[in-house]
C-alpha cells in the first residue's frame, strides 16, 4: 500500500495532494457530523425572535402561523407583489417593527410546556 502512494505521488503528486486532502476533509466533518448534531435532527430546532429584517415569507415557514392568518394580522397580502421586510411594512403602516412583531407574536399559538 505504501509502494503504491509512493509511485501515485511521483508520478500525480497534485492529484494525489488534493484526494489526500479530500479524504482528510471528509473524515474531518464525518466525525464533527457524528460528535456535534446538527439541532434540527433530534426535534431541539426553535425559531428565534422575530426580527425587523424578517419577510413574512420566512415567518411563515419558521413559526407555526398560516399565511393567511399572517396576512390579516398584516393587514396585506403577502403571496403578491415583491417581498417586503417587517420594517418596510412598518413604516408603510405608520407603526414600529416592536409593533408588528408583537401584533405576530400575539397571533401564535401557545408554546407547549417544556417547549425550548
Amino acid at each position: 500500500m505504501r509502494a503504491f502512494v509512493a509511485l501515485l505521488w511521483a508520478r500525480y503528486p497534485v492529484v494525489t495532494l488534493a484526494f489526500l486532502t479530500a479524504v482528510v476533509a471528509t473524515l474531518f466533518f464525518a466525525v464533527r457530523l457524528v460528535l456535534f448534531p446538527p439541532p434540527f435532527r433530534d426535534g431541539g430546532f426553535a425559531p428565534g425572535p422575530i426580527k425587523g429584517w424578517m419577510t413574512p415569507r420566512m415567518i411563515v415557514h419558521s413559526y407555526p402561523i398560516a399565511p393567511e392568518r399572517l396576512a390579516e394580522v398584516l393587514g396585506l397580502d403577502i403571496r403578491s407583489g415583491k417581498p417586503r421586510t417587517l420594517e418596510q411594512i412598518a413604516f408603510d403602516q405608520g407603526l414600529t417593527v416592536d409593533e408588528i412583531v408583537a401584533r405576530i407574536e400575539l397571533a401564535l399559538p401557545p408554546k407547549p410546556a417544556g417547549a425550548p
